[in-house]
């Protein structure tokens, strides 16, 4: 049983860390910019017009176009954290289609064959796939799941994967000033709630008064109903 207790413990804390980390990572998704993939599936449209290509990649390395992936890597400069956000995902789908690669070509015998055939799959689908996700938005996880992944969703999986909470609020707070020119260190955030119970008295309320029972603070007696409250404050 206590060896039970102590994995039930651990489990219990694992969760509690994992439901702060996802509250981090949507806080991050939802209320911070990141680049809109899809705008550099129209540089293959842009033909010869070289100064719309310069404008597009100009607006997307705007800092304000790429807080999400300034969360995740911390470059200070804007080509190296969406170089890292792009050549992370083309890691990520070369990986998934070198597995695929290597089921579909397994019949080929020698093990050498097979690699190198599995290899050659992987990057060609691999590319295939930046080029989708750039035209269509969303690529397939892979052709035996079908489940769809959009840039948000690789940057979602890619914050829970770097987990380091204290680097990533300490970027937020830095895009937090940035943004709004207010120093959070210099601005106190306080919150307080207030519960208050009440339970029916069966005998004697006069006695209980009598004898301090509701004496303390936050307890009372109206009648026959004992009243408890009960404020909690935080503050950081």
């Amino acid at each position: 049983m206590d060896s039970m207790d102590g994995l039930y413990g651990s489990a219990s804390n694992l969760l509690t860390q994992l439901g702060d980390e996802f509250y981090q990572n949507e806080y991050a998704l939802s209320y911070f910019h990141h680049v809109d993939f899809s705008r550099f599936g129209s540089l293959a449209g842009s033909g010869g017009n070289v100064g719309n290509a310069a404008q597009i990649l100009g607006d997307q390395l705007e800092v304000n176009n790429q807080e999400v992936e300034y969360i995740l890597y911390g470059f200070h400069n804007p080509t190296g954290n969406l170089a890292s956000a792009y050549g992370e995902i083309f890691a990520m789908r070369l990986a998934i289609r070198t597995m695929e690669g290597l089921v579909k070509n397994s019949s080929k015998g020698n093990p050498l064959v097979v690699l190198a055939a599995a290899l050659l799959y992987g990057v060609e689908k691999a590319i295939e796939d930046m080029i989708m996700l750039a035209q269509k938005g969303d690529v397939p996880l892979s052709d035996f799941l079908k489940f769809r992944m959009t840039y948000k969703d690789h940057l979602r999986l890619f914050l829970m994967l770097h987990s380091n909470n204290e680097r990533k609020m300490s970027r937020m707070f830095a895009l937090i000033r940035l943004n709004t020119d207010v120093n959070p260190a210099e601005r106190q955030t306080y919150a307080t709630g207030e519960v208050k119970n009440g339970m029916r008295l069966w005998f004697l309320p006069g006695v209980m008064k009598m004898l301090g029972t509701a004496s303390k603070e936050g307890e009372s007696i109206k009648g026959s109903v004992y009243y408890v409250t009960k404020t909690a404050h935080f503050s950081y």
